[in-house]
């Protein structure tokens, strides 16, 4: 009898455990500061990118074409969401590529968030080069009452709809100096995903280092590696930390297996 007590409750402790511990992951990518643990629901079509850092084949980029929908548990604001790609290579260092960004969104009593508003840079799908995998994060933050685009940072957005506007304008957003400037504070929720093109070819060397070449030059930076593939730590962080996370679901369903079992 306390023998199965004991195995009752060293049941119930791996599932509250793997429990609590799945629920304290980060939602942000690896080493962004400050870790995000709230997660923001982002899906795109039918599909939701869950759990945080799940790896999208470039074949499906067709799914990521539009810009996703979001959904927050709980949403009593009104909320700015900005995406981002972390893995451009600029003379060997790293830099960003600003994809979205969105003012005005609430949800109304609903889980789902929506904007009447404009956007402030229009929604840019991911795309990798060939033979390379990017980290995206989307981040949620609380919009400040009167929140405008800092006059340092209008060149830059105008830039983005300019007639014949090449991506390389969207290349080195500064994240922190615009959340510091606009009084985003830190974001309520995030979630992150990888692209992978495993599509190589006799053109892939040269395409990326032509893009690195020229992006460095857009950011004031030296031409960096030539390497076909990105050797962003980040990157391979977020790999990791997406198979982490996948581990951390079997462990919660495997202990509430265990418990139900040994009731039985």
């Amino acid at each position: 009898m306390h023998k199965l007590r004991f195995s009752h409750l060293f049941s119930f402790a791996i599932l509250m455990a793997a429990y609590t511990f799945q629920k304290g992951s980060a939602q942000s990518p690896p080493g962004f500061q400050p870790p995000v643990s709230n997660h923001l629901t982002v899906s795109y079509g039918s599909d939701a990118i869950s759990p945080a850092g799940i790896t999208v084949p470039v074949d499906d980029s067709t799914e990521v074409a539009s810009a996703p929908s979001l959904g927050l548990d709980d949403a009593r604001a009104t909320f700015v969401t900005i995406m981002l790609d972390f893995s451009i290579e600029t003379a060997g260092s790293n830099t960003t590529l600003l994809h979205w960004v969105l003012p005005g969104l609430s949800s109304n009593g609903a889980t789902n968030l929506s904007s009447q508003r404009a956007e402030i840079a229009p929604y840019f799908p991911p795309g990798p080069p060939a033979g390379q995998t990017h980290t995206y994060g989307i981040f949620l933050y609380n919009e400040p009452t009167n929140f405008a685009v800092p006059e340092n940072f209008v060149p830059f957005f105008k830039n983005l709809t300019a007639p014949g506007a090449s991506v390389l304008t969207r290349v080195g957003f500064n994240l922190t100096n615009f959340v510091v400037e606009t009084g985003l504070g830190a974001p309520v929720a995030a979630d992150w995903f990888l692209v992978r093109n495993a599509t190589m070819s006799s053109t892939t060397t040269t395409t990326a280092t032509s893009s690195r070449a020229v992006s460095a030059t857009n950011t004031g930076a030296s031409t960096g590696s030539t390497s076909s593939t990105s050797s962003n730590p980040l990157t391979t962080q977020s790999a990791s930390d997406a198979m982490t996370i996948r581990i951390k679901s079997i462990v919660v369903a495997f202990g509430a297996l265990c418990f139900v079992v040994n009731l039985l």
